[in-house]
């Protein structure tokens, strides 16, 4: 009878538990609905990535590659710093951001390529809504192995780098977001991923962090995105994903502190030991 409550009761906890580890902010990873990014970091802990909270990490690394997706608050000096260093020393900076601080960090980085800060909308569109763009391979890279188009959610347009993926033509900057081509506004091709050597390293620039949402991953495979996720998370000398300054680390109400706690070697342990619990008292009762 106690081993049955006791079971009962570790039944009931792992529920609770559960349920406050979910979040639902955007891009985290610990939300499973559409705009969380649960799904992606279940395929990168598959493919052997490794997450950093620390920057200082990066200070070893060489001949890898980070990932940086949906930058949050205004990076500071010292993390820029530091990543500057990283890509100098002949590493990789995949950053994934639309309208977030990407763009600071650009420019701390020396770099040429910026996210212009108005929609980007196309008539070659997904799902008949203007803002599902569709970009295409308009150069030959490692990252766009088996890629051919893409189809981004309200991406930003890229200045400057080398365009390796852009819209079709029949694209515009839809600066009053009415999904229209108004008077002043072009058609053009427009950059969503873009490419600069920095120092002996390599930054690549993604104007839609969303490519990594659940919501994206899920859809049809009309499109190369399953691939490309694949390929961000290859890497010669392994892949890091970038916990420090990514909204994706973000976590609401309880499931921040629960997560965490999660990830502690002595906390697992301690959840063996109380799972085990009941059977122990099963064998002291002669229950089994």
């Amino acid at each position: 009878m106690y081993a049955f409550a006791a079971c009962a009761a570790i039944c009931v906890a792992a529920v609770m538990v559960l349920h406050l580890s979910i979040t639902t902010t955007e891009f985290s990873r610990h939300n499973p609905y559409w705009n969380g990014t649960s799904a992606f970091f279940s395929r990168a802990e598959a493919a052997g990535a490794v997450e950093i909270r620390d920057l200082s990490m990066l200070e070893s690394a060489n001949g890898t590659r980070l990932l940086i997706i949906a930058p949050g608050e205004n990076f500071t000096a010292a993390d820029i710093g530091r990543y500057r260093s990283y890509i100098g020393r002949g590493n990789t900076i995949v950053l994934a951001d639309d309208f977030g601080s990407g763009n600071q960090l650009l420019a701390g980085l020396g770099s040429s390529i910026r996210l212009l800060q108005d929609n980007l909308s196309s008539m070659d569109m997904e799902y008949s809504d203007p803002r599902t763009v569709i970009g295409y391979r308009a150069e030959n890279a490692s990252i766009l192995n088996g890629v051919e188009s893409i189809v981004l959610n309200r991406p930003a347009a890229l200045q400057g780098g080398e365009i390796l993926v852009e819209t079709s033509v029949l694209s515009w900057i839809d600066a009053n977001g009415n999904q229209r081509v108004d008077a002043g506004e072009t058609l053009g091709r427009y950059g969503v991923l873009s490419h600069e050597r920095i120092g002996s390293g390599d930054l690549y620039v993604l104007s839609d962090p969303s490519i990594c949402t659940n919501g994206m991953m899920r859809l049809d495979r009309s499109r190369d995105n399953p691939r490309l996720i694949a390929n961000l998370l290859q890497g010669d000398g392994g892949v890091m994903l970038d916990q420090a300054n990514s909204r994706t680390a973000c976590a609401d109400g309880f499931a921040g502190p629960i997560n965490a706690a999660k990830n502690t070697t002595l906390i697992k342990i301690a959840l063996i030991c109380v799972v085990l619990m009941p059977v122990g008292f099963a064998f002291k009762r002669k229950i089994l």
